[in-house]
């Protein structure tokens, strides 16, 4: 795959968000992630290396949500460098994640186990993969709709 068009790009992120993240078929992130694969989320204060780094994030999410849906809304491209905003939904596997004031509700308002988080990376391709890529996500979103109000 050669990040040369924006529809190649964007067909290349649908298949990403939905084999990977959707569906956890992590065997395929080889054809998506460069062996030499670098992420920074300062934010978050995270940092990925390689396929494996990836992937034990991806794992990390999906063992938190079930259900995930995950979407690029914006995509733009410029040479070897893009720019997308992505929203991911899912529900969380287990309430006692949840704070407490939640827990109580979470019977009885299942959309309370709802939850979506978004953000914005700017990546590179080399070699049609994705190589490198910073990211800014909004995690204080995602501990606020579990209840953890700083």
């Amino acid at each position: 795959m050669m990040a040369s068009s924006r529809e190649h790009t964007v067909s290349f992120l649908d298949d990403l968000f939905r084999q990977v993240w959707t569906h956890g078929n992590l065997g395929l992130i080889p054809r998506f992630i460069h062996p030499d694969y670098h992420l920074l989320d300062e934010r978050a204060e995270m940092r990925l290396c390689g396929q494996a780094g990836f992937a034990d994030a991806v794992s990390a999410m999906r063992s938190l949500l079930g259900d995930i849906s995950m979407r690029a809304t914006h995509v733009v491209l410029s040479g070897d460098m893009v720019a997308y905003r992505w929203e991911m939904i899912g529900r969380l596997h287990d309430a006692t994640r949840l704070a407490p004031a939640l827990r109580i509700v979470s019977d009885h308002v299942p959309d309370v186990m709802l939850i979506s988080l978004r953000g914005v990376n700017l990546g590179r391709f080399a070699q049609g993969l994705l190589v490198e890529e910073t990211c800014e996500s909004d995690s204080a979103s995602l501990t606020q709709q579990m209840g953890w109000w700083g």
